[in-house]
């Protein structure tokens, strides 16, 4: 019997993420490397996803999943804004990654319980009580009911197979990696196991890495720790940070200065 993965945080942030009317977000290229719920406090938004199309308004909350990839509209004001939680959690500890969700708005119950965790994350932050214990028992046990409450679906059933290919990968995205030694992991040889990872995951072994380590890198740019690109080129295993620079700007269509300007949402 397989033990539960017992979640562990590996990034949790609030931010109040400020906008101007008529102001247009992308992220189609651009995958997010953590959860977020939301609520708009102030003004309306369109989100677009690959699979649905969600319209917002004042005091609505919404949640956008890990790997989502999505545009967004902000309008009703000179200025509108919403307060986000993002989080994430550690490679082997999180629950979450054995399913597909989607990008979604939260009605009801759930809503309320989540409007109350942000407000509640939002004054911890102001009281410099962020990591409190209070605070992290409210945010486990609304994460709880939400992965719970929300859509998702299982991934496919060939995951299985290169499964200890994508732990290692995420766990070891910032050293070099053979297709060799990850096919050997897998009882494959080289050239199956090409072959069914990229029917998994839809990219060869090298682009997934690079994204694990593009995600990882997009989490440090967003820290409220000041680092620099060659800080993180270097935290990410890449060789010089020109390179860095170059699969950033391919993966996200952004240089990691611009995204690190740009808004989080």
């Amino acid at each position: 019997m397989t033990n539960p993965k017992i979640p562990i945080l590996s990034h949790l942030k609030i931010e109040n993420c400020i906008f101007f009317d008529g102001q247009k977000c992308d992220f189609t290229r651009a995958p997010r490397p953590f959860h977020i719920i939301s609520e708009i406090k102030r003004g309306r938004a369109v989100f677009t996803s690959p699979n649905k199309t969600i319209t917002l308004k004042e005091g609505d909350v919404f949640f956008i999943p890990m790997g989502e990839t999505y545009r967004s509209e902000w309008s009703g004001g000179e200025v509108v804004y919403c307060t986000s939680v993002f989080f994430a959690f550690e490679t082997g500890k999180d629950p979450t990654s054995e399913k597909n969700y989607s990008l979604e708005r939260l009605d009801g119950e759930l809503g309320e319980k989540l409007s109350a965790l942000l407000g509640e994350l939002s004054s911890s932050k102001e009281k410099n009580k962020f990591y409190g214990f209070r605070t992290l028992e409210l945010f486990y046990s609304v994460c709880g009911e939400l992965f719970q409450g929300i859509t998702a679906s299982d991934k496919s059933t060939n995951i299985n197979a290169v499964q200890a290919a994508l732990d290692y990968i995420d766990e070891n995205f910032d050293t070099e990696i053979s297709v060799k030694q990850l096919a050997e992991m897998c009882n494959f040889s080289e050239s199956r196991f090409y072959h069914v990872f990229k029917e998994v995951t839809g990219m060869s072994p090298i682009t997934y890495k690079h994204k694990v380590a593009i995600s990882r890198a997009q989490l440090y740019l967003g820290s409220e720790h000041e680092y620099t690109v060659e800080e993180v080129s270097d935290k990410c295993g890449f060789s010089s940070s020109i390179y860095f620079r170059r699969i950033f700007k391919k993966i996200t269509g952004k240089s990691p200065r611009e995204y690190k300007k740009e808004s989080i949402m």
